[in-house]
């Protein structure tokens, strides 16, 4: 692995010490060097380590850089200086890693726009097509071993789609100790009995809704392989109900237990809101003040609970060497304050204890304070003293090591009574005994979460699977609660239903069967995502860009496609084409996929490495860059999409640059055009003049001609009669014809004055737009727009081109032609920017469409 010393974090290139360093040796390395762990920062392929993270984990690709700690600086900068402190000079996986941070968005709206700070590494920059790629950053559902449960408030609420494994936030916790208020903890026979932990928990996994939640585990290990355990869930409804202590969803598991009382029953409830203070202070007897007050935090608390340890244990040394019992007397008392803590009430002795037990290792007791009116309270615990049973006490400090007499305030634990529903909210409620089983530390708990669409679909993504990307699009634009809360008129469903068939592109999975080109299987759970970076991360995934079509949120599709506008010397503005080249250094040759692994617990440790066929028997050393999948849990779907990716990069060579008049534009971003250009000479082009539909009379007449030339004329027809037909049924927007040919395309369906847009075409019938002014027995008629048709040419003389077959309609005059020959043909390009650049004018940028990137041969 690279291990980068960085001496003079503003200076990245100065005072500097870069080594390949084994991975077993970073710690010696680190000792050498004479690096201090505590007086710099460590960052990891840019991100600050913890400084109790080891180092026994880093992989041979990682990149270890060491920046020193500044006085009043952030994290932040700081990882960013690491990053800058490893990137300067360096080359390989950090370079290609970084690159892999950088992203387009191609959008009319928000302009088309490149990511202006770029560190260029080495040639590894992926070429990204018309789609865009986002550097993830490190989120409680996704690490290096999977999904990690988080216990603090103020973290962004989850929402995911499909199926994840999610780690969720603990909301709430108290723990309960089986004979808790019981002092005498010994037999008379002298076995101790230091009583049995139960810990209660409710975890959040997000906003729902959700359609299951199973394979629950408890620090990896599946909850059924603990005694004792209790659990209920909720699927983030918003009419749940509130969980009661005899509700019916509780399922226990391996009960061992058969108390019935709070402390010992294996369900319990979660109508409280439950606030843990640690203290951790000693109480010392003998002394003025032998006590300790904590004062009240929440004004209404009901229930007090005060944790108390005995971190030695408790017990004696006699005379003769041998170990026996020890008493402790303390007292808790708790008084009323005042808003503001203006005046208190008296002190009231809540309980007093003289807690016994032969032990020397940690020891707790929990004192209940219950019936409360709600408010605020101070607590003080008093120690009296210690001493032998049944002897006097003594009111002082032993300091001895035959004493085990330490007593300390651990926790207080405030509780407010309330029936809460979490509506909307997934929840995993849980009741275990954590004795012998659990520590409280660093509690993971994880369960596959299948989520569902919170938003109910228009007809045309109906029958698609809530794990669908198009879905899940649709869902965080119209979701009112968790995304955009835009209106179905402002999301263009017909293109999302595009969308939705191309991610059901059945594809060969390699192991004899086939699966989905894409689903979308992830949470979004980072801070500051916004909903369209949230539409932008579904498409990247799933071969789409996200655009804005007028007031419309729309995709584009990466996908083969027929041209659908033809760019000619007629519509392009004089002196305004560019094309640039791009390098063949600047191509990755191979990709390694971050991404969620369900068949290994959703862990990223292990990315998928994706080569060409072409490349894998290459003897160079390959450029590669690293990406991260969000939404992508299978190796399959990886693999499609990076190796898609690798051919893009490999094929498309130019990007093309021009200007064209507004009116010549009837094209989008994504769509597929004819290019034609006389400088490079791409085929000849411009305007029709007019002519028959087996004559077409061009705007000029020096064009070259060969019977076996292989010439043809493609024109553009602005508008084509198709069909006229008879309207069988209304119902809504959909129009059934009598003897539709749904196998050609049309845009507009006219009757009269009315002309409406059609929006899609079914088996006998259209859906327009409004269908208001068609009524049963109607005669309409169906057309084309802007359509593209292409037939040979047999011969050429005087600017006028002799065809066959004939034309669909006489040609428009002034409407667009490409005359191309099996030498000298125009090219296909993919429309990637369209941005005005003047009062009439829009500046048009394209790479090269090349169908061969969509032949990703099935995974190995």
């Amino acid at each position: 692995m690279k291990l980068v010393v960085c001496r003079n974090p503003f200076d990245p290139t100065k005072d500097r010490t870069e080594v390949e360093v084994e991975q077993d040796g970073i710690e010696a390395k680190l000792d050498e060097l004479a690096i201090v762990r505590s007086r710099n920062v460590l960052c990891l392929n840019g991100e600050v380590l913890p400084p109790e993270r080891s180092l026994a984990t880093l992989g041979p690709d990682d990149y270890l850089t060491v920046v020193p700690k500044l006085e009043n600086s952030t994290l932040r900068i700081i990882a960013q200086i690491g990053v800058a402190a490893a990137a300067i000079f360096a080359s390989g996986p950090l370079g290609a890693w970084l690159s892999a941070s950088l992203f387009t968005s191609l959008t009319s709206a928000q302009g088309v726009a490149l990511a202006a700070s770029l560190i260029s590494v080495g040639g590894n920059l992926l070429i990204a097509g018309i789609s865009s790629l986002f550097q993830k950053k490190p989120v409680p559902s996704y690490g290096w071993n999977g999904p990690q449960t988080t216990g603090q408030s103020g973290l962004p609420i989850p929402k995911g789609f499909g199926i994840m494994r999610s780690a969720g936030n603990i909301v709430m916790s108290w723990v309960d100790l089986q004979n808790a208020d019981t002092d005498e903890h010994t037999n008379d026979d002298g076995a101790n009995d230091i009583g049995r932990m139960w810990m209660n928990i409710l975890v959040c996994f997000g906003f729902g809704p959700a359609k299951s939640i199973s394979n629950i585990r408890i620090n990896d290990k599946d909850v059924a392989s603990y005694s004792d355990v209790a659990y209920f869930t909720r699927l983030g409804t918003n009419d749940q109900t509130a969980q009661t202590v005899y509700d019916p969803s509780w399922r226990i598991l391996n009960q061992t237990t058969n108390g019935t009382a709070p402390n010992t029953r294996p369900f319990t409830s979660f109508d409280r809101i439950v606030n843990n203070y640690p203290i951790s202070q000693r109480i010392l007897s003998g002394v003025t003040n032998n006590f300790i007050i904590v004062e009240g935090q929440r004004s209404d608390t009901q229930q007090l609970e005060v944790v108390v340890q005995f971190p030695q244990g408790v017990w004696r040394i006699d005379g003769n060497g041998e170990l026996q019992r020890l008493c402790i007397y303390y007292d808790i008392y708790y008084r009323t304050v005042a808003p503001g803590r203006t005046s208190f009430g008296a002190w009231v002795l809540g309980s007093s204890h003289g807690y016994i037990n032969v032990r020397q290792s940690i020891l707790r007791q929990i004192t209940t304070i219950n019936g409360l009116a709600a408010g605020m309270y101070d607590i003080k615990v008093v120690k009296r003293g210690s001493g032998a049973v049944n002897n006097p006490m003594d009111a002082y400090e032993h300091e001895s090591n035959k004493f085990g007499d330490e007593i300390w305030i651990e926790s207080v634990q405030e509780t407010c009574f309330d029936t809460l529903t979490y509506p909307n909210m997934i929840l995993l409620g849980m009741r275990i005994m954590a004795t012998d089983q659990l520590a409280g530390s660093n509690l993971q708990i994880s369960a596959d979460v299948e989520y569902g669409a919170r938003m109910p679909r228009p007809a045309q993504l109906a029958a698609y699977n809530d794990d669908n990307p198009a879905v899940v699009a649709y869902d965080i634009h119209a979701d009112p609660l968790v995304g955009g809360g835009s209106s179905t008129g402002n999301i263009d469903v017909n293109a999302l239903q595009d969308w939705a068939d191309l991610c059901n592109t059945l594809v060969n999975n390699g192991i004899g069967g086939t699966q989905k080109l894409a689903v979308f299987n992830g949470v979004f759970d980072q801070d500051g995502k916004t909903v369209w970076d949230a539409f932008q991360s579904v498409c990247v995934m799933s071969r789409a860009t996200a655009i804005q079509v007028g007031t419309k949120v729309s995709v584009a599709l990466d996908r083969p496609e027929d041209p659908v506008q033809m760019f000619h010397m007629g519509n392009i503005l004089k002196d305004s084409y560019s094309t640039k080249y791009l390098p063949l250094s600047d191509r990755a040759q191979e990709v390694d996929v971050d991404y969620a692994n369900a068949a290994d617990n959703y862990k990223t440790r292990t990315p998928l490495r994706v080569i060409t066929l072409e490349d894998q028997g290459s003897s160079e050393v390959l450029k590669r860059t690293r990406v991260n999948l969000l939404g992508c849990t299978n190796s399959q779907q990886a693999w499609y999409w990076a190796y898609h990716r690798l051919l893009e990069n490999k094929i498309k060579l130019r990007t093309h640059t021009w200007d064209s008049p507004a009116q010549a534009i009837v094209c989008r971003i994504g769509n597929v055009a004819w290019l034609q250009h006389d400088v490079p000479q791409w085929a000849n082009g411009g305007l029709m003049l007019g002519g028959t539909s087996s004559a077409v009379t061009l705007d000029r007449s020096d064009y070259d001609y060969s019977p076996s030339g292989g010439y043809t004329l493609t024109v553009v027809h602005p508008i084509l009669w198709r069909q006229t037909l008879s309207v069988s049924n209304v119902s809504g927007n959909v129009v059934s014809l009598t003897g539709f040919n749904s196998s050609v395309r049309v845009m507009r369906a006219v009757k009269g004055d009315v002309d409406v847009a059609i929006t899609d075409i079914g088996s006998g019938s259209i859906t327009v737009e409004d269908a208001s002014q068609f009524h049963n027995g109607d005669t309409i008629q169906l057309y084309d727009t802007d359509a593209i048709e292409t037939v040979s040419v047999t011969g050429y003389s005087n600017g006028v081109a002799s065809v066959s077959p004939s034309l669909s309609a006489t040609p428009t005059p002034y409407a667009g032609y490409i005359y191309q020959s099996s030498t000298k043909k125009a090219i296909k390009v993919r429309i990637s920017g369209i941005k005005r650049t003047g009062d009439q004018k829009f500046t048009i940028t394209a790479m090269d469409y090349v169908p061969d990137v969509y032949n990703v041969p099935a995974p190995l």
